[in-house]
């Protein structure tokens, strides 16, 4: 009895994760980002000049949350407006800027580094009060 009993709870215990797709890791595209309820629109690509560095030119903190894919291995130079007297900061890089004026911030690098590395302005106020907040993500993945 007690093993029909586990039985049962187990069967339910599945269906529950089915149902919810707990358990399953599968790939997406539709690249969420971490913080619940905010929607991300996959950004265009970059140009790609001469030298093989790709320029990619985003203005952040107005619309959707974007996401900046790029291919490992590439020369990225990332220009990046946000309103004055913001730091962004690209985690996973440790790269910071501070927006000074009308003149972006620019960060060049190469991305070795594989992953979803979120952009974020620091010190700029959303409207719950936190100073943090992630303005874009750079997916870069493998070659």
């Amino acid at each position: 009895m007690y093993l029909k009993k586990l039985a049962v709870a187990m069967t339910g215990i599945l269906l529950l994760f089915a149902s919810t797709g707990i358990g399953w890791a599968h790939e997406t595209t539709d690249h969420q980002p971490i913080e619940k309820g905010l929607k991300t629109v996959p950004e265009p690509a970059g140009k790609t000049t001469d030298s093989g560095v790709t320029v990619i030119e985003r203005t952040l903190g107005k619309g959707p949350v974007g996401t900046i894919v790029v291919r490992q291995g590439a020369t990225v130079r990332l220009v990046l407006h946000a309103p004055v007297g913001v730091e962004l900061h690209l985690h996973g890089y440790d790269l910071s800027g501070v927006v000074d004026g009308e003149a972006p911030v620019v960060m060049s690098f190469r991305a070795n580094h594989t992953g979803r590395f979120p952009i974020e302005a620091h010190g700029m106020q959303d409207l719950l009060g936190r100073t943090d907040s992630a303005l874009a993500y750079l997916e870069v993945r493998p070659e």
